[in-house]
C-alpha cells in the first residue's frame, strides 16, 4: 500500500510539520510513516569498532521521543479540531547517513510522497533549507513536499503552477489533477519572463507549441504571463499577491530550486517562501516544488 514517508528529527518545528502531515494524510486517506534515523556510534581502538550498545541506547530513547511527539500532536490536533478518522502511524527507526537513508527509502518502498520540513530562518539559508533536505531533493524519484518551519494546513485549492512552457509542465499538471483531484483544485498557470531578455526564435516558438497543447488538454487551466527582473522573485510575490494555497513548479533542471536557495536570494522572497509556501519536488529529470511532482 502506498504511503507518504515523513523523515523527523526532533528539531523544535517537528511538531508543526507532523501536525500538518498529519491533517493531509487524513484528507487524502493514506498511511503515514515516520522517519527518524540516527548515526551509528564508532569506538576508536586500532581500526573504529561499530559501537553496538550506544546505538542500541540511541535507538531507544529515539522511540520514546517519536511516541511522546506523537501523542502530542494528536492532541493537540483533537484540541483544533476533529480528525474525519485517524490516519495509520508507523514509525521507522534506522542507523545510517540521512541523506542518501531517505532517498534510498523512498525510491525503494512504496512512498506515493516525500514530505520534509525547512528549518526557522534564523539557521541561515543553507541551514534553513536544510543540506538533508537538498540532498533528498536532488536524488529522489518520487514527489516530494518541502515545508516552511510554520508552515499551516490548508486544503491546496488554489494552485499556481511556473511554466517554461515545456512537455513537462503538462506532465505536472497531470500530477497535480491526480494526486491533489480530491480537492478540486483551480490551477493557474504562470509563465515569468525577464524583462529585457532576448529569446532565441526557436526556443520561443517552441514554447508557443507547447502552450497551445497545454490549452488544448487543459481548458480548465487559466495563463497568466509576467515579466519580472527575477524569475523567482517575480513567481513568490504574485503567489504571494494572490493568497495561492500551494506553489508547483515543474522543470528537468534543479535551476529554479538552485536559485531559490541562493544567498543572493532577497530576505523579502525567503520570507515570502518561510511564510506560505511549500515545495513538491521530482528528481528523475523533473521536479516540483505549498507552495510538487510527478509520481
Amino acid at each position: 500500500m502506498s504511503h507518504i514517508l515523513v523523515p523527523i528529527d526532533f528539531v523544535p518545528t517537528s511538531a508543526n510539520a507532523l501536525r500538518y502531515c498529519i491533517n493531509l494524510a487524513d484528507d487524502v486517506g493514506k498511511e503515514l510513516v515516520l522517519l527518524h534515523i540516527i548515526y551509528p556510534e564508532f569506538e576508536m581502538l586500532d581500526l573504529p569498532v561499530f559501537s553496538l550498545q550506544s546505538t542500541r541506547e540511541k535507538v531507544s530513547v529515539a522511540r520514546e521521543k517519536l511516541q511522546s511527539l506523537v501523542d502530542q500532536t494528536l492532541m493537540q490536533i483533537q484540541v483544533d479540531h476533529d480528525l474525519k478518522s485517524m490516519p495509520i502511524l508507523r514509525a521507522d527507526i534506522e542507523v545510517g547517513t540521512p541523506g542518501p537513508m531517505i532517498s534510498g527509502m523512498a525510491d525503494r518502498d512504496e512512498v506515493e510522497l516525500l514530505i520534509m520540513g525547512m528549518r526557522d530562518k534564523h539557521y541561515g539559508v543553507e541551514q534553513w533549507f536544510g543540506g538533508v533536505t537538498k540532498y533528498a531533493m536532488t536524488r529522489t524519484s518520487k514527489a516530494m513536499m518541502v515545508l516552511p518551519h510554520n508552515a499551516e494546513y490548508r486544503k491546496p485549492k488554489r494552485i499556481l503552477f511556473a511554466s517554461d512552457f515545456t512537455k513537462n509542465d503538462r506532465e505536472g499538471i497531470r500530477w497535480i489533477k491526480d494526486k491533489m483531484g480530491i480537492f478540486s483544485p483551480a490551477i493557474d498557470l504562470i509563465h515569468i519572463h525577464a524583462i529585457g531578455e532576448t529569446v532565441d526564435a526557436g526556443v520561443y516558438s517552441e514554447q508557443l507549441n507547447q502552450l497551445d497543447k497545454i490549452r488544448s488538454e487543459f481548458d480548465d487551466v487559466q495563463l497568466i504571463d509576467k515579466g519580472a527582473e527575477d524569475l523567482t522573485q517575480g513567481i513568490l510575490e504574485y503567489a504571494e499577491s494572490f493568497n495561492y494555497d500551494l506553489l508547483a513548479v515543474f522543470s528537468p533542471k534543479r535551476s529554479w530550486w538552485d536559485r531559490l536557495t541562493h544567498q543572493s536570494i532577497s530576505k523579502k522572497s525567503l520570507n515570502k517562501v518561510h511564510g506560505r509556501s511549500l515545495y513538491l519536488n521530482k528528481a528523475d529529470g523533473v521536479h516540483f516544488q505549498q507552495n510538487l511532482s510527478s509520481a
